[in-house]
């Protein structure tokens, strides 16, 4: 490689940028002493909309901030990797936004302590004086102080690994950026609209088709809320689909994820997992059940816990239970492109699979568990873990949410383990699994011909309803309904025609929020895809009492969770209320009294 990023050299310019261009003079590292929020409780409208509204769940979204996540590894692993973003400056701000975004982003502590104020407003009605405004500014200091340091390096005299190509690619994507950044929050929300009607795909970002327009409005946007409360980012999802709260979003399924030992070797992030799942327990309190989290599990903590590989402290499989049975959180995420499957690892004949540098060294051998004295090879003990998840998900009928799109993966090899076949395995040794594929694969790549995606293999799999009845899948990140609607309309249809079609009933609505933000101007998501499954619902009739659209919005996540009266997860969300002091049965959020619209078997 001609430019070494990680050589000595950088990491030495990388440090001095952080202690000292980026942080200089200010106590640990923070650009704004921290200082209490303003809190004020304010009147809100008990039911902004009447309740004979269309039930909405959105089925896949994400409320996290940076700290949530290794930002280094993650850009230089994944990031970099993605087709419509400049590697070059990429690249160039891994190690450095790292730094600048765990000092600026409210860790787990810090949101806490909010939100456990914000639940003293009787109804749940705030304003948050001060809480967007700091975070701002720390993101804008971020950019500008990311800015000066490029020029520093641009200009330096002394020796680094970086081109000055790379250079200049980056100091013209900052210059821009900054042309777009106000003094202050509200400035800054006041030009938003405008940006996003005049501001086009970024000049210098190598833009794929495929991949969407990742518009200059967007990325900044997604920036400057990697520095704000998870709080902060339902309220601003409110603001973005339901401006003064003309639609409504009954239900987010709030997924997080955990990378720590795909992506660092098991050191955790600046917030840890267990501290991330306490948050969302406060969210889903603070909303009164608007907002519900999915906990990850990973097979390879689970192995290295078992193992007991230094530096594992905790089980997946024990946060899982805690995080189900006890914090609020109604299902299980996994995200296998990240280099498991979703059963079957122990299949994989390719000698050194997972040796990989950025892997701890053990995986590539035989793993001994202390506790029963047997040595296998990780391949084996990931199938193991998992098959273990599944047997207790199966028990107690809880749902799982998996990324089944080839992407977002550190190597091609990895993201073709969410293909189809290792679901078909997965749901072969589990078949009552509550499943559903995160972003259907790859169905919403309008370039690829149906018959060639693995979409339709997918798709029936979920056809196998007798041997399989539990299956579905998300629309999250379908941004090709934002400018190739008929397309994509016309994608849709074609797997509806059908008398026997099993999609109209396994089919649900996501977003993939916040991520979807890269793309720029996303308020119409929901608009448009209301718009989509109204033509459907002219076109195709309903058998069992519910439009097409009111399961796709829906009912069919209803079906998938089990949120009806007497089920597992209905259950379990009863009496989490309870026991927090949320009378369900005087006061049940607005999802459940919808729900229950609808009787057991009229929606079958």
């Amino acid at each position: 490689m001609g430019d070494d990023l990680l050589s000595p050299t950088r990491r030495k310019l990388l440090r001095l940028a952080a202690l000292g261009t980026v942080c200089s003079a200010l106590s640990g590292c923070r650009f704004l002493a921290t200082k209490p929020p303003s809190i004020m409780c304010r009147t809100v409208p008990e039911r902004p909309e009447p309740l004979d509204s269309r039930l909405t769940i959105d089925t896949h979204c994400h409320v996290f901030n940076g700290s949530d996540l290794q930002v280094k590894q993650f850009f230089d692993l994944i990031v970099s990797h993605e087709k419509g973003l400049s590697q070059d400056v990429v690249r160039v701000f891994a190690d450095l936004l790292q730094d600048l975004v765990w000092a600026g982003a409210p860790d787990g502590e810090e949101e806490l302590r909010v939100l456990r104020e914000l639940r003293k407003c009787s109804n749940g009605g705030v304003i948050l004086a001060n809480l967007k405004e700091k975070h701002y500014q720390e993101a804008n200091k971020a950019i500008r102080r990311t800015k000066a340091f490029t020029k520093h390096l641009q200009q330096t005299s002394q020796s680094h690994s970086l081109s000055e190509t790379r250079l200049a690619t980056a100091d013209s994507v900052l210059s821009e950026i900054d042309q777009r950044l106000r003094p202050n929050y509200d400035d800054y929300v006041r030009t938003r609209e405008n940006r996003k009607q005049t501001n086009g795909p970024l000049k210098n970002l190598s833009v794929n088709a495929t991949a969407g327009n990742r518009t200059l409005s967007g990325m900044l946007d997604y920036f400057v809320q990697e520095f704000q409360y998870r709080y902060i980012s339902v309220q601003d999802y409110i603001g973005t689909f339901c401006p003064s709260f003309h639609c409504s979003v009954d239900l987010l399924l709030a997924h997080m994820v955990d990378y720590d030992w795909w992506l660092s070797k098991g050191k955790n992030a600046k917030t840890p997992l267990p501290k991330q799942v306490e948050v969302m327990e406060q969210i889903s309190l603070t909303t009164r059940g608007r907002v519900h989290g999915f906990v990850p599990f990973d097979p390879l903590r689970e192995v290295a816990f078992l193992a007991q590989k230094r530096p594992s402290t905790y089980s997946s499989m024990g946060l899982v239970k805690d995080a189900v049975m006890n914090r609020g959180c109604i299902g299980v995420k996994l995200y296998p492109p990240m280099g498991f499957a979703p059963y079957g690892n122990s299949t994989i004949s390719t000698p050194h699979f997972w040796k990989r540098d950025e892997l701890p060294n053990w995986m590539d051998g035989l793993i001994r568990y202390p506790g029963d004295n047997t040595s296998v090879g990780i391949g084996q003990r990931m199938d193991d873990a998992l098959a273990a998840l599944y047997d207790w998900c199966c028990e107690n009928e809880v749902p799982i949410m998996a990324h089944s799109n080839m992407t977002n993966g550190p190597a091609p090899e990895f993201q073709a383990l969410t293909g189809s076949h290792y679901w078909q395995e997965a749901l072969e040794k589990s078949p009552k699994l509550r499943i559903s594929f995160g972003h259907l694969g790859d169905f919403s790549d309008l370039g690829t011909a149906p018959n060639n995606l693995d979409a339709t293999k997918l798709v029936a799999l979920m056809s196998s309803e007798g041997r399989h009845p539990h299956v579905y899948a998300d629309t999250g990140y379908f941004p090709e309904v934002l400018d190739q609607t008929e397309e994509l309309a016309a994608r849709v249809k074609s797997f509806y025609e059908s008398p026997d079609a099993v999609l109209p009933r396994r089919f649900m609505y996501g977003t993939d929020w916040s991520l979807l933000m890269n793309q720029g101007d996303v308020s119409s998501y929901l608009e448009h895809f209301t718009n989509l499954f109204g033509e459907l619902d002219v076109q195709f009739s309903n058998k069992d009492g519910l439009e097409i659209s009111q399961r796709f919005f829906g009912y069919n996540a209803v079906e998938w969770i089990g949120l009806r009266k007497g089920e597992r997860a209905r259950q379990r969300l009863e009496s989490f209320y309870s026991a927090h002091g949320i009378d369900s049965e005087k006061t049940p959020p607005d999802w459940m009294i919808k729900v229950d619209k609808f009787p057991r078997g009229t929606a079958a």
